[in-house]
């Protein structure tokens, strides 16, 4: 007698990499029963987006060395409930090896493990993630893009505001495990962005998590608004659905954006945008990577070293000036 297909997903870390990995285990869940293996930071955001599974959450800092002592009770948590679900497939969304130790038990009772380091398995260079997570839970279909496109259900009627606003998020590139400010367009660019914008009579709001709050001073008197900290991931994306445009570069409010379906204008340095940028027909991606011999420089787990960013410093504060004007023209 043939089994009930029952699916355990483990994706641990980064925001971005979560939101690009939502369309999968939407699909997943909607086929079969599912459990996602997440971090304590985008469990709420799991359960919203992907609300037919059951949500395992650990604590981010286990994965880390200083939270070494942690890791066996965390894992010990998760297995309670791999146990109880009984997979007959694990699909671990890493390439590094370690996160196989989730899923371990499984295999007591004939449950597939597989990993992105697998031969034939790992993200093809170049593929959106979206798709390449899709391909890896065996979802290739005609529908895929649809299922791509994950956007925010709105709770209520969120009324449309008479003014045009723009929201600046100079932060973030930043997780548990490191800091990725390589990604980061120059923050003094940032700043006559925003001159520039509020000078033709659009509102400028400033946007990110907690940790953000060192970028406010440097706007100083610019009339810009505050959105720093005090949200969740889930009331986030619900900020960010009833704003017109956001700018910023390869992030985690980059991959918010996409699933609260705003207009987005994205810079790209070091990563490659055919690989990250949301699916969607309102993104604008600049890159200059086609024109730079070292770009990009990003294998999926380290950076080339580099001393200039040059593939940041090449986009100007006019190309994205436009860039955010087209996508104000287009926003109704």
């Amino acid at each position: 007698m043939k089994r009930e297909k029952r699916v355990v997903v483990v994706k641990i870390g980064a925001i971005g990499d979560f939101c690009m990995a939502v369309p999968a285990m939407r699909i997943c869940s909607e086929e079969c029963s599912t459990l996602v293996v997440t971090g304590k930071l985008c469990r709420d955001l799991a359960r919203r987006h992907v609300p037919k599974a059951v949500v395992a959450d650990i604590s981010e800092r286990c994965i880390t060395r200083s939270g070494v002592f942690q890791l066996p009770i965390a894992v010990v948590a998760v297995w309670r409930k791999l146990l109880a679900h009984k997979p007959t497939v694990a699909y671990v969304l890493h390439r590094n090896w370690m996160y196989i130790i989730f899923v371990l038990p499984a295999v007591l009772f004939g449950c597939k493990i597989r990993v992105l380091s697998e031969r034939g398995r790992s993200l093809v260079p170049g593929r959106n993630h979206r798709f390449e997570y899709l391909r890896f839970v065996g979802a290739c279909r005609d529908d895929t893009f649809i299922c791509a496109s994950v956007r925010l259900v709105k709770d209520s009627l969120t009324l449309p505001v008479a003014r045009a606003q723009v929201v600046l998020c100079p932060g973030g590139a930043r997780n548990t495990l490191r800091e990725d400010s390589i990604r980061r367009w120059p923050l003094e660019r940032y700043i006559e962005l925003a001159r520039r914008i509020i000078a033709k009579d659009i509102d400028v709001i400033i946007a990110g998590a907690e940790s953000d709050r060192q970028f406010i001073e440097a706007f100083g008197e610019l009339k810009v608004q505050l959105a720093i900290g005090g949200h969740d991931l889930p009331s986030f994306i619900e900020f960010l659905s009833c704003k017109d445009v956001l700018v910023t570069h390869d992030s985690g409010p980059l991959h918010l954006a996409g699933l609260a379906g705003c207009s987005i204008v994205a810079i790209f340095g070091p990563t490659n945008p055919s690989e990250k940028v949301p699916l969607a027909s309102n993104v604008t991606a600049l890159w200059k990577g086609p024109s730079l011999t070292c770009c990009p420089c990003y294998d999926g787990r380290t950076y080339a070293h580099c001393g200039h960013k040059m593939c940041l410093q090449e986009i100007t504060v006019e190309m994205v000036e436009e860039a955010v004007l087209q996508s104000l023209r287009h926003r109704k």
